[in-house]
């Protein structure tokens, strides 16, 4: 399904062409670099980009391995996701549901038909812990689970930072599960060694190339509550549809939480309340959701000003909501909890039909899934044509460096930037670097704007202020973009 949708290409952002560059950079024995405009490498871990350039060392391109990668590792999610739902719930029922609402879920679709890192990265976290959760059920007698749960975790931190989260949960849940503390503080030292060690090699040969281990600075910048608020609209549509507005679909989601909520408190089945082994998936897959939002929520406050609770960054979220959702419900006796067990079939078939209808219109309307970069507007853009075709030792300046090095194979040079993307803090080099890019555009060179550029551009300034910042003429510009060139 995920293939045939993605069947004019994998949807292509600037982070995913940062992946798919990077792995062609690879392959044509270019070394592991980013491509031009894209961030330094030490920006995204390699595992992904490893994998495209794995496959398209066969033969593809790696935005072709992309199309085909993601839906089969997001076939593979699905597969464990029943699986990990089965041990959670003992109920082949519940595990079928899991299984529907994640295949079902537009967030996942959208990421599973995409060059993004996610599904591998769900996959990868998800077996880490289903590993941690059955050296933990062997009472902690068997290494080799506690191994392979920290080399599935250190693959997932080399597939997204983020990860580390959960070697955070698995750090947590070995010492707070275990009966004997001791033995717990030394296998949980042991998994966290052997689950960063690859990221540290992986900061070390970054340092040794760019003479830093990462782009990131320490910077306190709290959101407002439009951050907050976004997030929950982004989750209440796991439960209804964003067909509805958002109030209703607050209302709604609070409504199911609640009444879920009630029910397990009452505890009409509560035999894992005297069962501390069988909490202990439950508490596992907890823990990893609370780190994993702990670690989004530093990342916004301290490393990422323009850092949002959007569907990508959600995506693990929902997963642990679909899992620990069914895991309350289990606890409740649906024999004789007719509300719960109506109410999750609404769910679960309401997200479906939600599912159904995306992959429809995403087959049947291209517009309705815009491809990023190689949407069709970008593959018949004119003004790229143009670009493409200028002579060299034109600068190029642009909003887009990397969508220019994508289509035409050209370096180009950013815009000058009123706020640094990461930190917000104010480019007080501002006027200077606009007075630069005036005398270079007037020599030789071409400013071009992607007005549908697929990602935040918040900091940069628009093309109204350029226009009115310097002396500006319009040469050229169809749907994708505008090209200008310094008057005379």
């Amino acid at each position: 399904m995920a293939v045939v949708v993605a069947r004019g290409g994998a949807y292509l952002s600037p982070d995913g062409l940062a992946y798919v560059g990077t792995a062609r950079l690879l392959v044509d024995g270019q070394g592991y670099t980013s491509p031009p405009g894209s961030p330094p490498i030490g920006n995204f871990p390699p595992l992904f980009s490893l994998v495209l350039a794995g496959v398209g060392a066969l033969g593809p391109d790696p935005l072709t391995a992309a199309r085909f990668v993601n839906p089969v590792v997001f076939g593979l999610l699905v597969l464990v996701v029943g699986l990990v739902a089965r041990r959670l719930t003992a109920s082949l029922a519940l595990a079928v549901a899991a299984q529907l609402l994640v295949l079902a879920g537009a967030d996942f679709l959208a990421y599973a038909t995409s060059a993004l890192s996610e599904p591998l990265f769900l996959l990868l976290s998800l077996l880490a812990l289903a590993a941690l959760g059955a050296w933990m059920g062997s009472g902690g007698g068997r290494q080799v689970p506690l191994l392979a749960a920290a080399l599935l975790a250190g693959a997932a931190c080399l597939t997204r930072y983020v990860a580390v989260a959960v070697v955070a949960a698995g750090v947590a849940a070995t010492v707070l599960l275990a009966e004997r503390r001791g033995r717990a503080w030394r296998s949980a030292f042991a998994f966290a060694a052997v689950a960063v060690a690859p990221l540290l090699g992986w900061f070390a040969w970054v340092q040794g190339e760019q003479g830093r281990a990462t782009n990131r600075e320490a910077v306190f910048h709290p959101p407002g509550s439009d951050y907050v608020l976004e997030g929950l609209r982004n989750a209440s549509t796991w439960v209804t549809t964003d067909a509805l507005s958002w109030p209703v679909r607050g209302m709604v989601a609070a409504v199911a939480a609640a009444t879920l909520a009630f029910f397990v408190r009452r505890g009409i089945k509560d035999r894992p309340s005297s069962d501390p082994a069988g909490r202990r998936p439950a508490v596992l897959a907890g823990l990893a959701v609370l780190a994993y939002l702990g670690a989004l929520v530093v990342d916004r406050f301290l490393f990422d000003a323009t850092g949002r609770l959007d569907d990508r960054f959600l995506l693990a979220v929902h997963l642990g909501a679909v899992l620990l959702g069914l895991w309350a419900v289990r606890r409740v006796d649906l024999a004789r909890s007719h509300v719960v067990r109506l109410g999750l079939s609404a769910i679960v078939g309401l997200q479906v039909a939600n599912g159904a209808s995306w992959v429809w219109d995403a087959i049947d309307d291209p517009a309705s899934r815009p491809g990023g970069f190689v949407a069709p507007a970008w593959m018949a853009s004119e003004v790229i044509d143009q670009v493409r075709a200028l002579p060299d030792g034109t600068a190029v300046y642009t909003n887009q460096p990397e969508a220019v090095w994508f289509h035409t194979g050209r370096a180009a040079l950013r815009i000058p930037e009123e706020r640094a993307l990461l930190t917000g803090e104010a480019n007080a080099a501002y006027e200077a670097e606009l007075v630069t890019m005036a005398e270079t555009l007037r020599r030789a060179g071409v400013l071009v704007y992607f007005t549908a550029a697929p990602s935040r551009t918040v900091f940069l300034p628009t093309p109204a202020e350029l226009e009115r910042a310097l002396p500006l003429q319009r040469v050229a510009e169809d749907e994708v973009a505008a090209a200008y060139v310094l008057r005379r």
